[in-house]
């Protein structure tokens, strides 16, 4: 026996096995795969679907992945919807806020600069179309995922049964219960698949679809089994400084010895890589980001615990920003009282003097420069107190929005299922910079700007 044979479960596929995966292996897709033809746009899920169907007389599901796409496609579907709408509605909230803010701040500019009322159309128009791009950029989005149709005419469900008519296996019959019982001890005993998933209502899934899996490759006698999921949790994959580099070596000694075959698992993103160089399909880059978008950014970035305790951390940090920089907006407002008090009483003493004068009661000119300078820097002072305060205003409501659609997301990462903090996720991303998207404070900033080079 070679040297590397007893621990060949801890190899990484090489990409002579990859290609015989591809080229002759049994293809197992995870219900995910079949979810993602629906989250891609309308020519990365073409694209996608292409590719599975290249596969078609090799490709299989277990009867647990078609059990949970049916429950599911239509939370999936509606989730996807509710998604974008949701977005729209929050940014035109938002858009309605800051829009308001920022006019009073135009109209105040307009009563000290002396503006013409063309000059003040001009700001009025660049504010009132801020959010524009924005607005047309999910817009945009919006009907490149709209090709679902309705939940009752779904073109890519009618394409997806077409492609896996006969390619389902059956349920499991009297040893279901044997199997609930081993997908609890794999539980109890950190043994994947399936570990992570302790705290779900039904535990079992990603069990069922591996035990499955591996019935069917062992009667057929697969060579090579092909397993594409969408799933990056530690209890499917290897992991190596967060990054998964194979399948967990346990799943790999397990598909030797129960099925006899080679195990090769990846997610979609390499599965349509890997589709592109070993079966010449038309695959573009954008497809293959926006997979990996989903397989590594919404995966990994927005996952569970880890990133729940993130958020509750991010949330206080800026709920301590938020507290600091009101207890600023409200020394600010009292410096705005104050400096208005010291510029009232300035100009009354300025004034009374004046009168004075002007009736011949009293002749001192330098009292009266005196106070007249003394006005001049209690306007000085109340004019920089007033625009501290409006700049802490600006700030906290800034910090406000923030810390809103922070708390959004903390609630739908404990709340929603799997399939909807996803699209949450997704929507955070939106938001938050990526494809060079306008987040809330660039919006204001753009705005401001316009403004400024007005």
């Amino acid at each position: 026996m070679a040297f590397n044979e007893q621990f060949r479960h801890f190899l990484v596929p090489s990409k002579d096995d990859i290609q015989q995966a591809f080229s002759s292996g049994l293809v197992v897709l995870d219900t995910n795969v079949l979810f993602s033809a629906y989250r891609y746009t309308s020519e990365a899920s073409e694209q996608l679907l292409t590719v599975i169907e290249k596969m078609r007389d090799r490709v299989w599901i277990p009867h647990q992945v078609g059990l949970e796409f049916y429950r599911n496609r239509v939370n999936v579907v509606s989730d996807l919807r509710n998604g974008y709408s949701s977005l729209l509605a929050h940014v035109n909230q938002t858009s309605a806020k800051v829009t308001k803010e920022l006019q009073e701040r135009v109209n105040e500019l307009f009563k000290r600069v002396s503006l013409s009322e063309e000059e003040r159309s001009l700001l009025t128009s660049s504010l009132n179309s801020a959010f524009d791009p924005l607005l047309e950029a999910i817009e945009t989005l919006r009907k490149k995922h709209a090709q679902a149709g309705s939940l009752d005419d779904d073109p890519i469900l009618r394409r997806i049964e077409t492609m896996l008519e006969g390619r389902i296996g059956a349920p499991f019959g009297a040893d279901t219960e044997a199997h609930m019982a081993e997908a609890a001890r794999r539980i109890e005993n950190s043994v994947p698949p399936g570990f992570r998933d302790a705290e779900k209502v039904e535990p079992y899934g990603d069990y069922f679809v591996w035990a499955q899996t591996l019935s069917r490759a062992k009667e057929i006698n697969a060579r090579d089994l092909l397993f594409i999921t969408g799933d990056e949790k530690e209890d499917w994959y290897r992991q190596v400084n967060r990054k998964n580099v194979s399948a967990r070596p346990e799943l790999s000694a397990e598909a030797r010895e129960v099925a006899g075959c080679s195990l090769v698992m990846m997610n979609v993103g390499d599965f349509l890589k890997n589709a592109r160089r070993y079966l010449d399909a038309t695959v573009s880059e954008e497809t293959i980001r926006q997979a990996e978008i989903h397989a590594t950014e919404i995966g990994t970035m927005f996952h569970y615990p880890s990133q729940i305790q993130r958020l509750d951390e991010a949330e206080a940090d800026l709920g301590h920003r938020l507290a600091n920089a009101r207890a600023r907006f409200f020394e600010a407002r009292n410096r705005v009282a104050v400096t208005n008090r010291k510029y009232a009483d300035a100009r009354e003493r300025e004034v009374g003097l004046k009168e004075l004068m002007s009736s011949g009661e009293a002749h001192d000119a330098d009292m009266l420069r005196h106070l007249a300078h003394e006005a001049e820097h209690a306007l000085d002072a109340r004019e920089i107190a007033h625009a501290q305060f409006r700049e802490s205003q600006v700030e906290v409501n800034s910090l406000e929005l923030q810390l809103d659609q922070l708390r959004m997301l903390a609630t739908l990462a404990r709340s929603a299922s799997e399939a909807t903090w996803r699209d949450a996720a997704a929507q955070a991303l939106f938001l938050n910079g990526h494809d060079d998207s306008l987040t809330h404070l660039e919006v204001l900033r753009q705005a401001l700007a316009n403004v400024h080079r007005t």
